[in-house]
């Protein structure tokens, strides 16, 4: 069991009202499994490639972090250091840090990490584990911030001339449909919990 934890809030740039989620996460989580955890918090499905920018203070170039294989263990070819052999304390040691993970290079989904402390483990919650959170991760390909500004104007307003179009898109895609306001804090803990058992 890690000593202590951390408190990260993550948030996507370029989003309003902002998607943002409080998560603790072990401090001496790799930073390969803190991909993972985002995956989950965020409602992404891992289906492209990031990385982690730890960004310099005071000037000098940023540090890159990537994954140096899939998830099959087949070599990838990214500059950065192997984020399979850092922990989130040796690169965010302190409250007030900060860490930029970029998901799908395409869409680029920034998402700001702010570490807001660091304390011992809490019993109540055994890390990792969502403790709060504002709306619906975007949906995969969809474009990234801009695109799902207007994605999400089409689909919450019937008189918008994208709107069946949107509608029928969302039909495909979600069995259940898809509400931009809507966050199941409960569905992300129980998807975390598989984290536990590692």
């Amino acid at each position: 069991m890690s000593k202590t934890i951390h408190h990260l809030r993550i948030e996507l740039v370029g989003i309003r009202p902002p998607i943002w989620r409080r998560v603790i996460v072990p401090s001496a989580m790799t930073l390969d499994m803190l991909h993972e955890v985002i995956q989950v918090v965020m409602g992404w499905t891992n289906d492209h490639l990031h990385e982690f920018v730890l960004p310099r203070t005071g000037g000098g170039w940023p540090q890159r972090f990537s994954p140096h294989r899939d998830p099959f263990g087949n070599p990838l070819e990214m500059d950065g250091d192997d984020e399979h052999e850092v922990t989130l304390a040796e690169v965010c040691p302190e409250p007030k840090s900060v860490l930029i993970y970029t998901y799908d290079f395409g869409d680029s989904w920034d998402h700001r990490i702010t570490v807001q402390k660091v304390t011992p483990p809490d019993p109540k919650h055994p890390a990792p584990h969502c403790l709060a959170g504002k709306r619906s991760g975007p949906p995969e390909d969809s474009g990234g911030p801009h695109p799902y500004a207007s994605f999400c104007a089409a689909l919450t307003d019937p008189d918008h001339p994208d709107h069946e179009d949107v509608v029928n898109w969302v039909e495909e895609q979600f069995e259940e449909g898809f509400d931009p306001e809507f966050i199941d804090i409960d569905l992300i803990n129980r998807r975390l919990a598989r984290f536990r058992r590692k």
